[in-house]
């Protein structure tokens, strides 16, 4: 399966161009060494987490994002948060079971 492409500079573009864009850089999270980021993009009806390297430009889904948008990487770069439905949901960055942190009504 080939990575969704995604280019930091097209999303600046866009953010760039008008309020109605802003949602383009809520799909994404940058790592907090600068060393990769977490951004969601569509996958056929749903959508799913992918992990892309600011070193080599290489790819990977984070298994177990079915649905995910919204990622937040955490603070020591080890999990990334996101929302799936009506939850909020972490899983590990290198993917697995998501476990629920909030449950919506």
């Amino acid at each position: 399966m080939a990575a969704p492409a995604i280019a930091i500079v097209d999303v600046w573009k866009s953010y760039r161009r008008g309020q109605e864009d802003v949602a383009a850089l809520r799909g994404i999270s940058v790592a907090p060494n600068g060393e990769f980021v977490i951004y969601s993009a569509r996958q056929g009806d749903s959508t799913a987490l992918w992990q892309r390297s600011l070193r080599d430009a290489s790819a990977a889904p984070v298994r177990g994002t079915t649905g995910a948008i919204a990622p937040r990487i955490s603070p020591d770069g080890s999990q990334v948060a996101f929302m799936a439905g009506d939850r909020v949901l972490v899983v590990p960055i290198g993917g697995g079971e998501p476990r629920v942190l909030l449950e919506g009504q």
